[in-house]
């Protein structure tokens, strides 16, 4: 999978979690709304009942209005309801004779915050208000009484007061009360059902994004998986052709070291019986030396190819390292190198495969032997890192490694010199990791080079 694809999947995996996000978003609006609605609705259902019951009287007699506290403490029993009033205002023409009457039930605080003419949303609950308009219709007729024997003087005296009752209800039928109904319900468990709701949406939201997130993870993981799968599939054949190369070459090498030792042979026997002239005598010396230069390449070859499988064991590496030199003595004899092991802790004990161990320092030693300057000195210490793990370092005082050639030290047959084959350090690599060591160069600060052995465990003593 490419970068640019990459970038694009995790672009349309942010865009589709903004879109659930804004969905949801106005899903939460859309609920909230619906949510409140019911309390409104509710609100309204209560006025519409107290507004019909009052209209259903014809005037504001002194009977309903001694029933009406008592119908008001009965509506605010109900749940959800903290307070309920009901203002009377009687129009008159001048307005200083007004009068304003409340009947309340309930709290009186919450009613006495409500200064609005509309129904709003309030801190403490939701106020409902209705304003309407009730009509004095008090009767016109006067009483009459059940007996028919009635003296005229008493009848003349109820119809001159009837007549009188009559002109002051022709007076008061002509007044409009205005009321205001005002209704407190409790929103708190509105608020309750809404923080609910938000919060769940939020979680829904996250979980969403997790999901694509997953999802986007899953699907890239898969595309990497299917990818690995493929390349393991490519490289899986080359490693077998490789096996069969290396194997055909290594059978090629053993066929060709037989002959070789024994057109050695016959060219040391002329070169030890001496030629009849000069010239044939250096010919035979050097198919001599030509064939042992073979030779040992092959040898490097089949140390390369060979698979390495270490049987660890504590191996003492003082007395590992001192045996080299005695494998050395020629190459150091040669450019007065002075050979320097005491960085090495004579108790320290290392778990290895001897033979490799020994192989792989010394192909470091020999390498930094060559390259170390005349006189010069190749040191061999170890430094623990952390407790029961060691550093084994090779160090020379050349002139180090060009940086261009870093990256190609331990690759097959690469080299810098002419009678080099390129498979010294390649060797050490193999050997390294077949430890499960690490292997990296660095430079000296004091010039030269530093071949570093790193993860090397302690053995228990």
């Amino acid at each position: 999978m490419t970068k640019r694809s990459g970038l694009l999947a995790a672009g349309f995996g942010i865009l589709a979690w903004v879109l659930f996000g804004a969905w949801q978003w106005r899903e939460t609006a859309r609920q909230n709304e619906l949510i409140r609605g019911h309390l409104v609705g509710q609100a309204e259902s209560i006025l519409d009942c107290l507004v019909a019951t009052v209209q259903s009287h014809r005037w504001m007699s002194p009977y309903f209005q001694s029933q009406l506290p008592t119908m008001l403490e009965e509506i605010a029993r109900s749940p959800n309801v903290l307070a309920i009033s009901i203002q009377l205002r009687t129009d008159e023409l001048d307005s200083e004779h007004a009068s304003v009457q409340q009947y309340v039930a309930g709290d009186p605080q919450q009613t006495e915050n409500t200064h609005q003419l509309s129904s709003h949303w309030h801190l403490d609950g939701y106020h409902a208000v209705r304003q309407f308009k009730l009509r004095s219709d008090p009767p016109m007729g006067p009483p009459t009484g059940r007996g028919g024997g009635m003296g005229m003087g008493r009848r003349l005296r109820q119809t001159a007061n009837a007549d009188s009752e009559s002109e002051d209800a022709s007076e008061e039928a002509s007044a409009e009360h205005e009321l205001t109904a005002i209704l407190v319900l409790d929103r708190s468990a509105v608020d309750t059902q809404i923080q609910r709701e938000t919060r769940n949406r939020w979680l829904l939201v996250l979980l969403g994004g997790l999901l694509i997130f997953v999802m986007g993870w899953t699907w890239r993981t898969t595309v990497r998986l299917a990818e690995a799968q493929g390349q393991a599939g490519i490289l899986q054949a080359e490693a077998h052709h490789l096996t069969q190369l290396s194997n055909a070459a290594a059978g090629l090498a053993h066929e060709t070291r037989n002959p070789l030792g024994l057109i050695r042979g016959w060219a040391q026997r002329l070169v030890q019986q001496r030629m009849p002239s000069e010239e044939q005598q250096q010919q035979a010396e050097a198919i001599v030396e030509e064939c042992d230069r073979v030779t040992a390449r092959i040898n490097e070859f089949l140390s390369f190819a060979r698979p390495v499988e270490p049987q660890l064991a504590a191996v003492p590496l003082r007395e590992l390292v001192e045996t080299l030199r005695t494998l050395l003595e020629a190459d150091l004899a040669i450019k007065h190198v002075r050979f320097d092991v005491n960085g090495i802790p004579k108790t320290l004990h290392i778990f290895a495969a001897a033979e490799l161990l020994r192989q792989a320092i010394f192909n470091l030693v020999q390498n930094a032997v060559t390259f170390a300057k005349y006189a010069g000195c190749v040191t061999i210490k170890a430094n623990q890192t952390r407790p029961g793990i060691w550093c084994i370092e090779v160090v020379d005082d050349g002139d180090g490694v060009e940086p261009k050639h870093i990256e190609s030290l331990f690759e097959p047959y690469f080299t810098t010199r002419s009678s080099g084959t390129g498979l010294g350090l390649a060797i050490v690599k193999r050997i390294v990791i077949a430890h499960h060591w690490i292997i990296r160069y660095k430079p000296n600060s004091k010039g030269g080079a530093i071949f570093q052995i790193d993860e090397v465990e302690e053995a228990n003593r």
